[in-house]
């Protein structure tokens, strides 16, 4: 497993953390799009809590922007190959099916032959299917990093077992990280409008 070598507290610390920073993202995108007066009081805690997030977990980078129907958050990984992060992280993901340039173009992960030679295909863009979701690594040359592509609803109702948070709190943890940052206590004053069982930035159920 991924995860063996970190405790559960560390992990619990980061699932609380993560799952934050994407409900906060859904629900500034939410809100701009309602035109919700209550937008410009989230966007600034949001952003706070964001370039915090990077204190506390230094591997990532974020990149907070408002587009429209546009996420409110880009998550880039500490990389700018997406075939090194798949053989040295992803592929040790449970549930790994196979991997593809497109979508409908799989190559199944126990075809060692045919693995390897669609991985030196490989280019920008890489799908990572698992069993029942999926990663999505795009390299960006603006910023000279990999995107971590992701639909937040998918991650939010999946949480602890979607590949996405296991390769986030992988790189999260690997290098230690700040325990003085507290981001439940940052997310304070946030206003969450669409789940009623929130109160001050934190989930219950967790």
């Amino acid at each position: 497993m991924i995860l063996e070598d970190f405790s559960g507290h560390d992990i619990s610390e980061f699932m609380q953390d993560f799952f934050l920073l994407i409900k906060m993202g859904t629900e500034v995108d939410e809100m701009y799009s309602e035109g919700n007066n209550l937008f410009y009081q989230n966007k600034a805690i949001f952003e706070k809590y964001c370039r915090l997030f990077t204190q506390k977990y230094a591997p990532f980078s974020l990149e907070t922007f408002v587009k429209g129907a546009g996420k409110s958050l880009k998550i880039f990984l500490p990389d700018q190959d997406v075939v090194k992060i798949f053989r040295e992280v992803a592929v040790r993901i449970e549930g790994l099916v196979g991997v593809s340039n497109l979508r409908d173009l799989e190559v199944p992960a126990n075809d060692r032959e045919k693995l390897a030679r669609a991985l030196v295909a490989v280019r920008d863009k890489m799908y990572i299917n698992y069993n029942p979701d999926s990663i999505i690594l795009e390299y960006r040359k603006e910023e000279d990093k990999v995107e971590l592509v992701y639909d937040p609803q998918t991650i939010l109702k999946n949480k602890e077992n979607s590949p996405e948070f296991k390769l986030c709190c992988y790189y999260a943890l690997k290098g230690g990280y700040d325990r003085n940052i507290d981001l439940q206590d940052a997310a304070k004053g946030f206003v969450f409008h669409t789940r009623p069982d929130i109160h001050s930035g934190r989930f219950s159920g967790f």
